[in-house]
């Protein structure tokens, strides 16, 4: 009986071998899949409202994009804001420090 508990042990041992030594192989597939794929990278919009995304152009857009004038809000938003009623549940108190 001892015997063959042995050699069922083995025979797991065995096969957790080959199966370790595959799910490596399975991962070491997936990471050069993953290198393999491309980057994707979102286009952005330049001064002339053309959508440039290679690295190059994007980096050339940025100063002027980082450099426009705040968006000013609509009569609409000013007027909708105005008649808003206060949440009496927000409290807006200064934080104060423990005693």
């Amino acid at each position: 009986m001892r015997q063959d508990k042995q050699k069922w042990a083995d025979r797991k041992a065995v096969l957790g071998e080959q199966l370790q030594a595959a799910m490596k192989d399975a991962f070491a597939h997936f990471r050069e899949l993953r290198a393999a794929c491309p980057q994707i990278s979102s286009p952005i919009i330049d001064e002339n409202d053309n959508l440039v995304s290679d690295k190059e152009g994007k980096t050339a857009c940025w100063p002027t994009i980082n450099n426009k004038p705040p968006a000013t809000p609509t009569e609409d938003l000013i007027s909708v804001a105005a008649s808003a009623e206060e949440d009496p549940d927000n409290y807006c108190d200064e934080p104060s420090l423990p005693n």
